[in-house]
């Protein structure tokens, strides 16, 4: 259904079908237009011209020796790339570096068909709707088989699942580089040369969700590494947790050399003939022994089209919009994304080392080695991220966008009052706060925007009454308690204000909460001017 001959007649009506079909281990991927193939960034200027291997996509190294790929800029991202992946293993590195723009093995999908269909119909840089009715869109849907991801849900397998290799009918435990000053011969128990054949890398398609999982399951020294990096919890307010986003990895081949007398070791048979039980590191069997493998050439890469369980999916692009999506929520800020804010970290320093002179934005997608994800018309240039009024005129197009793109939401209204606040047309963001309690009376966060809009035009008495009626629908909401504190601030009740803000601060304390990162650090910023002002003498 929805082949290239017979697509949908727009974006939502293979939503719909997409939405009426979805199950549980389902990823997805969307497209402005299809390719011949899905490849990762990093490998995309390898492609070899002349394809002949069904299945397979021949990979060219020669092409890497163009002086395209030896400016500094491109050294940059691969060294960064390294850095992130000592930092958090190949797994975890692989898959940051694929989310925040560096080089990486990996392909992005998403476990919510919606935010594939919002991809499949905006177009990079800016991701506004792209319309041009005599082109097709499409969205690839990738099914789970059992081969494609450890049994166990750590990130110990994980990682270890990224350093395998597979060829001949058995699986590497180790499949590497060859090491530096070590000749191979020394890497084998005889002493011998060893033989050559092409072992590949194992294929990956894994969830978000499943990261998450292996996250919060890591144990011994890997966790103190991880964690000393980032905190378990950052991640669940990541770009990749937006995104509610997913991996896949083809498998890789590459010329290789193994020991010439390999013995294949079944643990069926080992417990059989030695009475010994053979611990389940969740990982395939039966294993080579040596279970080594050394890289010598990358050849070719899986097609993952033609693998089992990919369909693909086509529709006609057209006016209809995808909407309830925010860009300035699906790609979080440094300042509000823990993760960005390390990658962004580890860029600098390994920038620091290689650019002669001043470092050029780390997030230019001309000359910085990291996506930003989107960028809003006639954005100002700046080496320290976004610039905060172009977040809020973004965040005010995609408003305005969703307005006009059918069923509004109060939710719509509401993030319109908030970017024309944050860019000073205090009446206009009045009058979209107001539509939008008009939409959703119950909503807290209406009430309170509404409140901060006529404080900011020392209009009190007015935003005390919208106070009070969000007081009265929920008294411990801590968007509530923080304007009452500010409230209570700006008329001088220090003592009250003060246990507003800290209670406040007490309902923000799960990292899970959206409202944490957002608003943690303007509360704690609040409280202690009020604290200062307490210890002021009068």
């Amino acid at each position: 259904m929805f082949s290239r001959k017979d697509p949908a007649s727009d974006i939502n009506v293979l939503l719909d079908f997409l939405g009426r079909e979805h199950r549980e281990g389902v990823l997805y991927r969307g497209q402005t237009k299809d390719y011949t193939y899905i490849v990762p960034s990093g490998y995309r200027h390898l492609t070899a011209p002349d394809q002949t291997s069904p299945g397979q996509i021949q990979l060219d190294l020669s092409l890497d020796d163009d002086p395209a790929h030896a400016t500094p800029r491109f050294k940059w991202r691969r060294q960064a790339h390294f850095y992130i992946v000592t930092k958090l293993g190949v797994a975890l590195g692989n898959l940051v570096s694929q989310q925040y723009g560096l080089t990486s093995e990996c392909i992005d999908v998403t476990h919510n068909p919606r935010i594939a269909a919002f991809f499949a119909t905006r177009r990079w840089p800016h991701y506004r709707h792209h319309d041009v009715r005599d082109e097709m869109g499409v969205i690839y849907r990738f099914r789970r088989t059992p081969d494609i991801r450890p049994s166990h849900t750590s990130i110990k397998a994980l990682d270890l699942w990224f350093r395998m290799g597979q060829g001949e009918g058995v699986y590497f435990e180790d499949f590497v580089k060859q090491p530096n000053g070590i000749m191979e011969r020394d890497l084998w128990n005889e002493r011998e040369q060893g033989r050559g054949a092409v072992v590949a890398t194992l294929p990956t398609l894994i969830s978000w969700d499943e990261v998450l999982e292996s996250i919060h399951n890591i144990r011994g020294a890997h966790a103190d590494l991880i964690r000393d990096t980032v905190l378990p919890m950052d991640w669940h307010i990541s770009r990749a947790a937006a995104q509610e986003g997913g991996f896949i990895r083809p498998a890789f081949f590459y010329q290789s050399r193994v020991a010439s007398y390999l013995h294949v070791v079944d643990p069926i048979k080992m417990r059989l003939t030695l009475g010994q039980e053979i611990e389940d590191d969740g990982l395939p069997w039966p294993r080579a022994h040596p279970s080594l493998a050394l890289k010598e050439k990358l050849i070719a890469m899986e097609d993952v089209k033609q693998r089992e369980g990919f369909e693909a999916f086509y529709f006609r692009h057209s006016p209809q919009l995808v909407t309830s999506l925010y860009r300035c929520e699906l790609w979080p800020e440094p300042s509000e994304d823990p993760i960005f804010g390390f990658t962004w970290h580890a860029a600098t320093l390994i920038g620091s080392f290689l650019i002669e002179g001043d470092l050029p934005p780390i997030d230019n997608p001309v000359t910085g080695v990291l996506d930003r994800g989107y960028k809003v018309l006639n954005e100002i240039e700046s080496i320290d991220g976004r610039e905060f009024i172009d977040r809020a005129r973004g965040q005010l197009e995609d408003a305005l966008e969703n307005q006009a793109g059918g069923v509004t939401r109060c939710q719509d209204f509401e993030h319109e009052a908030q970017a024309r606040f944050w860019l000073g047309d205090t009446n206009n963001a009045l009058r979209a706060a107001m539509k939008a309690i008009r939409r959703d009376p119950a909503r807290v966060d209406c009430y309170v925007l509404a409140a901060e809009i006529l404080m900011s035009s020392r209009r009190a008495g007015f935003a005390d009454r919208f106070l009070r009626r969000a007081h009265k629908i929920d008294r411990v909401h801590p968007m509530v308690l923080r304007s009452v504190g500010r409230f209570l601030f700006g008329h001088g009740d220090l003592d009250q204000a003060r246990d507003c803000l800290r209670l406040a601060l007490e309902k923000l304390e799960d990292p899970k909460n959206a409202l944490y990162r957002k608003h943690r650090e303007d509360l704690t910023d609040t409280l202690a001017d009020v604290e200062k002002a307490m210890h002021q003498p009068v």
